[in-house]
């Protein structure tokens, strides 16, 4: 909770990938190392194929665990998701 974290996202198939986070917004700051300009706010981004960008995301004081996935018909019928996040413990 109330962490800022840079992630790098690798898109090592023949094929671009939508990827979202639900629940909070990102910064994508270089792809290919490249500097991103202008830098906005997202909750989805393209990732092409073969190529990889870090983001960063800034994690509030909402606990609980998020989803993150691509936003791609393929993708969610392969079932391909993850989850972030940390749970607040009372």
């Amino acid at each position: 909770l109330g962490e800022t974290q840079l992630w790098t996202l690798v898109n090592e198939t023949p094929w671009s990938h939508p990827f979202h986070l639900h629940g909070y917004f990102f910064q994508v700051v270089d792809e290919n190392g490249a500097p991103v300009h202008p830098i906005e706010w997202k909750d989805t981004v393209h990732v092409p194929f073969k190529e990889t960008l870090r983001v960063i995301v800034r994690f509030d004081d909402r606990p609980g665990t998020w989803m993150i996935r691509p936003r791609s018909p393929r993708c969610t019928i392969a079932r391909i998701c993850s989850t972030a996040g940390k749970n607040r413990h009372m």
